[in-house]
C-alpha cells in the first residue's frame, strides 16, 4: 500500500512511473486553486518532471522504407469486358456516323 504522505497524491503504474491521469494530485481543487493560473503553477513543475520521466531514454531512428503496397488485382475478365465494351461502343458510333 502506498504511503499518501510520501507519495503526495501520486499514483504509480506497473513500471513505477507516475500515472498522471489516475493521480489525485492533478485533479482540480477549487479550494486551493482559485484560477487556472494557480492550478497550472501548482502542477507545472511536477508535470514537467513526470513527462520527462516517461520519455524514452534514447533517440529513435527509422531505417529503411515501408514495404511497397501490392498493385491492385488484375482480373482478366475485367480487361475482356472493358475491351468488348469499347469495341461495341466504337462500332455503334461508327455505324451512327456512316448513315
Amino acid at each position: 500500500m502506498a504511503d499518501p504522505e510520501r507519495d503526495h497524491g501520486f499514483v504509480y503504474d506497473h513500471q513505477g512511473l507516475v500515472d498522471i491521469l489516475q493521480s489525485p494530485f492533478f485533479k482540480l481543487n477549487m479550494v486551493v486553486d482559485d484560477t487556472v493560473d494557480e492550478y497550472v503553477n501548482h502542477i507545472l513543475l511536477t508535470l514537467t518532471s513526470s513527462i520527462e520521466e516517461h520519455q524514452p531514454s534514447g533517440y529513435w531512428r527509422i531505417i529503411g522504407h515501408p514495404p511497397a503496397s501490392s498493385p491492385p488485382a488484375n482480373f482478366p475478365w475485367i480487361k475482356t469486358v472493358g475491351i468488348l465494351f469499347l469495341s461495341v461502343t466504337s462500332l455503334g458510333l461508327l455505324k451512327l456516323f456512316l448513315r
